[in-house]
């Protein structure tokens, strides 16, 4: 009996290749094997778009085209239907909605050492022509392509890898994101040309990763499904490192004081050398010295503080560019003083 899991969705028992040398770094396409695609047809009950949404349970179903602004969701089958005859493609959860499809997900994410309510299954249902303009997303995903073909755009996205936000050009840009004209879309020019362009057919599949653009376009009536996984990353583990060693401070679990308050802020306490070798902050002797400058903090500032603490640059990590973050309330930075904190950060990592 076919086991559900990573090996078969790629038809590859070399999963070491697959983490090693293609997960996080660029894309991947996949043949299913047949058997496999049979079984899972079966676990998922159906590649009729009303038998799907006509289920025992019925899922919350999110509407959207291309040439709309505007996108609505429904739990009314008919009207969905009729929103995907004018156009519309549908995309509804799956996974909580079919049991069988469980050992899939739970299989899945045992194979990238996530919880299992960090994987999303979902069906997407477009009808030919529909579009799904270039962006990104945050999540890795592995595409599973059940009927009719889709014509799929993809590139590395050198603007902002490994993002932690879902992002399409228009949108705002993100605070976590490093500067540079990356809103612009690929390669500056925001045009499709760079991107490689090739055609998913029944039981192909795909795997793109976190941050890699991509543009769809369906040549049939199409039905695919795409497991989303929202991997740990470590700015995740470091966060938490760092809200377990900052909530030992009374003084940062007190409630923020409001705006036009005359009683004083207490200053952010000063970790200390052993909190920072254990991930967990600032080292000392520059804190004192970022919280007497003035602000905004700028390069200058910020080179001349790490002067004066006598620190080496390698003494900046992860951790205490979170510290920074969370400091906000007290210092606040210019856009260059946060472009070049950044640069030290990696050059440190």
């Amino acid at each position: 009996m076919l086991e559900p899991g990573l090996r078969a969705l790629l038809g590859s028992d070399d999963l070491w290749t697959f983490f090693s040398e293609v997960f996080g770094r660029q894309h991947l396409t996949f043949q299913h094997p047949p058997e496999a695609l049979e079984h899972l047809v079966q676990d998922l009950g159906s590649v009729d778009l009303r038998a799907l949404l006509e289920g025992p349970r019925r899922p919350e179903i999110n509407l959207s085209r291309a040439d709309r602004d505007d996108w609505f969701s429904t739990a009314s089958t008919e009207e969905a239907l009729a929103a995907y005859a004018e156009g519309f493609t549908a995309y509804f959860h799956v996974g909580q909605l079919r049991p069988r499809l469980l050992p899939w997900i739970d299989a899945i994410a045992e194979a990238m050492a996530v919880h299992f309510d960090e994987v999303d299954l979902s069906v997407f249902a477009s009808p030919p022509g529909s579009v799904t303009p270039i962006h990104y997303d945050a999540s890795q995903n592995l595409t599973l392509q059940l009927v009719g073909k889709k014509r799929w755009q993809l590139g590395e996205n050198r603007r902002a890898q490994s993002p932690t936000d879902n992002w399409a050009p228009g949108m705002a840009p993100s605070p976590h994101w490093r500067p540079g004209p990356w809103h612009d879309g690929p390669d500056q020019a925001g045009g499709l040309d760079s991107l490689e362009s090739f055609t998913l057919a029944p039981g192909q599949g795909l795997y793109v990763p976190g941050g890699h653009w991509h543009a769809v376009e369906s040549l049939d009536h199409s039905l695919a499904i795409t497991y989303s996984v929202n991997v740990t990353r470590r700015l995740d583990l470091t966060m938490q490192a760092l809200m377990a060693a900052l909530a030992e401070q009374a003084s940062l679990r007190a409630p923020r004081m409001l705006r036009g308050t005359t009683r004083p802020i207490e200053p952010l306490p000063v970790l200390t050398a052993e909190a920072l070798r254990g991930g967990r902050g600032l080292h000392p002797k520059l804190w004192p010295v970022l919280c007497a400058a003035p602000a905004p903090i700028t390069v200058g500032v910020l080179e001349t503080a790490i002067a004066a603490s006598a620190l080496d640059r390698d003494a900046l990590t992860e951790q205490a560019w979170a510290t920074l973050w969370i400091a906000q309330d007290s210092l606040t930075f210019d856009d260059a003083a946060k472009a070049h904190l950044v640069g030290l950060l990696k050059a440190s990592c």
